[in-house]
């Protein structure tokens, strides 16, 4: 009779921590839905014997473990899509400001563009105007300036893009680092003999993780031990207790170049600030991610000014009649309506360096060179030809006026109308250079859109596996509570049998 006592007994106390065990589960579950990188935590029952003793039977379920759902397999399709993610919402974070200019006709350059050959039209029908003559040098400041503010807005967009990288670098070490300990702590875990190591060091070796794949776009594996090993090819960021350190390679003005220099990792209390460097990794190509996007726009952004500048140099040799146009055998030299004192001044202007440049617009020779294929080289970033183009007629009268230099000469309109002919082709060298820039822009906004497609995807597998549902975790409580009462009722039983028993053997 007594060990049939003991026996219920021990199955209402089994029960009891079984629903305790559980409804602390629930606790942990509904408390880490809001936390970063949770993973819903299950619990493992197992079923026991009441008794050794064979002839009392039943049994109960314990707890054996409480583990998270996980899966390996979606979490790293998961993290290595989201970095994709990351990589184009990049770009496209960086592109908006050209994006907008694009549109936008108070910064644009097709509607100035066509003014420029509006006026040009009208001064060659009435050459002599006064007010022609000076609406003619106002558009072509204007579309000088606007083919600069251009120029100079996605040079600043460039320049942005390669300071973050740095940033992104140093968050990158930092965050290694702190995975590098993570391990250490994983590994330490299992010396004690643990099977497994607890969640929430797992649920931090998994976000910190996550966070360097989306900076960098790094390959991640899982040891036997838990521990997360973070590579690139044949490069390892993290192994171990050991995170390699990273550096942004930069030209001599300073910038990253693109390149990231890995240096072996430092030892033990050493603070000594100098690389190993054993590897180079390329942004854009085998480092994804953050940095990666960050590379790829300011390489889109360089390919946009290096057609700007061909663009600039078009119209400058457009409007330099010693160049234009190609087939007279001998070009003639053109005079503007301003007086030196000898005669009609050349047409073009004098920089503040004392050198002349022919034309109705200028760039910096000095800030280029042009191979034989015409290729363009650029040796000042500062005074590369987009950025240096300006027109040389500020006002009405240094518009071009004739080819003799006498001042009496009278106007000839030929230079104008030559100048009003030439709309279609500089229009269709602008229209290829706004085509080839929207044309990325909707890359890279298709290309995000597509990964972002594959990341709800994989997100709602993520979540189907690991995700807190606060619904069944309500029910969940909802069980372990009638549970807790059942057994509850098991042990007052069992204790109304004892007393019982006790009162019948006492008389």
């Amino acid at each position: 009779m007594g060990t049939g006592i003991t026996a219920i007994n021990t199955l209402g106390l089994a029960g009891l921590q079984t629903a305790q065990t559980g409804m602390a589960n629930v606790a942990t579950n509904v408390s880490g839905a809001a936390v970063e990188g949770f993973h819903r935590r299950e619990i493992h029952p197992q079923m026991i014997s009441a008794s050794t003793n064979p002839l009392v039977q039943g049994g109960t379920v314990i707890i054996d473990s409480v583990v998270r759902s996980y899966s390996a397999l979606v979490s790293s399709q998961y993290l290595a899509n989201h970095a994709k993610v990351r990589q184009a919402a990049t770009m496209n974070n960086a592109a908006q400001i050209m994006d907008r200019m694009l549109v936008d006709e108070a910064t644009g350059l097709t509607e100035v563009f066509n003014s420029f050959f509006t006026t040009a039209s009208d001064l060659s029908a009435d050459p002599a105007s006064g007010t022609a003559r000076t609406a003619f040098a106002t558009t072509s400041v204007e579309l000088t300036d606007r083919v600069r503010n251009l120029a100079a807005t996605i040079e600043e967009t460039r320049r942005q893009a390669l300071f973050q990288m740095s940033g992104v670098i140093d968050a990158v070490n930092d965050k290694a680092e702190a995975l590098s300990r993570v391990n250490l702590l994983i590994q330490a875990s299992s010396a004690y003999g643990k099977p497994l190591p607890s969640a929430d060091l797992l649920d931090e070796r998994d976000r910190l993780s996550g966070e360097l794949t989306d900076l960098v776009g790094a390959t991640i594996e899982t040891t036997d031990l838990g521990q997360a090993t973070l590579r690139f090819e044949g490069l390892s960021l993290v192994e171990g207790g050991q995170a390699a350190r990273l550096a942004v390679d930069k030209d001599q003005s300073g910038l990253p170049t693109g390149l990231i220099r890995v240096a072996l990792p430092r030892g033990e209390g050493n603070r000594d600030d100098s690389l190993t460097v054993v590897g180079t990794l390329r942004g854009g190509g085998v480092v994804g991610g953050e940095f990666g996007g960050l590379m790829r726009y300011a390489e889109g952004a360089e390919d946009w000014l290096k057609r700007l500048d061909q663009f600039a140099l078009s119209f400058a040799k457009f409007g330099d009649p010693l160049n234009f146009p190609q087939g007279d055998a001998e070009p003639v030299q053109w005079f503007n309506k301003v007086d030196d004192g000898v005669g009609l001044s050349l047409l073009g202007s004098t920089d503040e360096n004392g050198e002349f440049y022919d034309g109705m617009f200028r760039v910096d020779g000095k800030g280029y060179e042009l191979s034989e294929s015409g290729e363009i080289s650029v040796l000042v970033r500062s005074l590369r030809p987009s950025l240096t183009f300006r027109s040389n007629m500020m006002s009405g009268a240094e518009v071009p006026w004739s080819t003799d230099p006498d001042p009496q000469s009278s106007v000839d309109q030929s230079f104008v109308i030559k100048v009003a002919g030439g709309r279609s082709t500089l229009m269709r060298e602008w229209s290829d250079w706004v085509s080839g820039v929207s044309s990325d822009l909707s890359k890279w906004r298709a290309e995000e859109a597509s990964y972002t497609a594959v990341h709800v995807s994989l997100n709602e597998q993520r979540e189907q596996i690991s995700g807190v549902d606060l619904d069944q975790e309500a029910t969940d409580l909802l069980r372990f509570q009638q549970i807790y009462q059942a057994n509850s009722s098991v042990i007052q039983a069992a204790m109304r049998m004892f007393d019982v028993l006790i009162t019948t053997t006492g008389r």
